[in-house]
């Protein structure tokens, strides 16, 4: 049976490269016009992450980064049925937040871990499949929160709590973008560029 490849830069600490892991990825919803909800989408899915990562020591659950997407992977002792609960409740606790929450998913994979430029171990060679997000696997293993439960706990961030990170972040995008003007607008004396080593 072929697994989908999840190609990494680094595995994480205690992962073997051709090793089976489960992956989770959490859907964001669909791009909005407003970029404050955009970014209160990314940073609440950074914070679940976070959640999840601390709360599943003994799965070893592990933030990675491929192909430009976080996600997390898991050893094969994962319990399925407790993550699931877990994401509901958080899911929940946003839905809480927000009146008209549009409809959160998450997707979570049986795959294989691949470091990018390694050589396909021999005997794992014939359970390569597609990359991770293009496969069929991925497709169809969406799993979408239900709206039947209510949060336990507050762990995750409100959007009134959000506005002031937001602002900062605001703030200091501005300042880099003008600093970033002002250089590029100093003519250059002799034609070329020097560079120090």
């Amino acid at each position: 049976m072929k697994l989908p490849v999840l190609k990494v830069n680094a595995l994480p600490n205690l992962y073997k490269h051709c090793s089976t892991v489960y992956v989770l990825h959490i859907d964001l919803p669909p791009q909005s016009d407003d970029s404050f909800m955009q970014s209160y989408w990314e940073y609440i899915r950074a914070q679940m992450y976070q959640i999840i990562e601390s709360n599943f020591v003994t799965a070893q659950a592990t933030r990675v980064y491929a192909e430009h997407e976080e996600c997390i992977v898991f050893k094969s002792n994962i319990e399925q049925k407790q993550l699931a609960e877990f994401l509901e409740y958080l899911m929940a606790e946003v839905d809480e937040y927000l009146d008209s929450a549009p409809e959160q998913a998450y997707r979570f994979v049986k795959a294989m871990i691949f470091e990018k430029g390694a050589q396909v171990k021999l005997f794992s060679a014939n359970k390569v499949g597609d990359d991770l997000f293009e496969s069929m696997a991925y497709d169809h293993s969406v799993f979408t929160y239900r709206h039947q439960r209510k949060s336990r706990s507050k762990q995750l961030c409100s959007p009134q709590e959000y506005r002031p990170i937001y602002e900062r972040q605001m703030k200091k995008r501005k300042e880099v973008k003008t600093v970033v003007k002002e250089k590029q607008s100093e003519p250059q004396e002799n034609g070329y560029i020097e560079y120090y080593i």
